[in-house]
């Protein structure tokens, strides 16, 4: 089958209605359907704003946390269309064409 793997990249601290963004994210997937979502903090890493945020940092730094899943095309634009709706701030994402299946 053909389809995407939706990547959303954002920090450990950022929030959405009072919860983390990760987890608001994956929560609003499982409630639309979605098949899985896998989420992996990272240890260090560093985005737009420059600034390296080491593990050592936990009070102060913003850590990096990875979203993924595989969706069809269809699934893809109406879970991106549903996060505009919603108003999240703060999720950068890359969409890669894919092929996949279960063996």
């Amino acid at each position: 089958m053909n389809g995407v793997r939706l990547e959303f990249y954002t920090g450990r601290n950022k929030r959405h209605e009072n919860q983390p963004l990760w987890e608001w994210v994956v929560r609003s997937a499982c409630a639309q359907g979605i098949r899985g979502a896998t989420v992996m903090m990272a240890s260090l890493g560093f985005g737009h704003h420059r600034r390296i945020e080491p593990p050592y940092f936990f009070q102060l730094a913003d850590q990096p946390v990875v979203i993924t899943m595989i969706l069809s095309d269809e699934e893809s634009d109406q879970f991106i269309a549903s996060l505009k709706r919603d108003g999240i701030k703060d999720l950068f994402y890359v969409k890669e064409a894919v092929e996949f299946e279960t063996l």
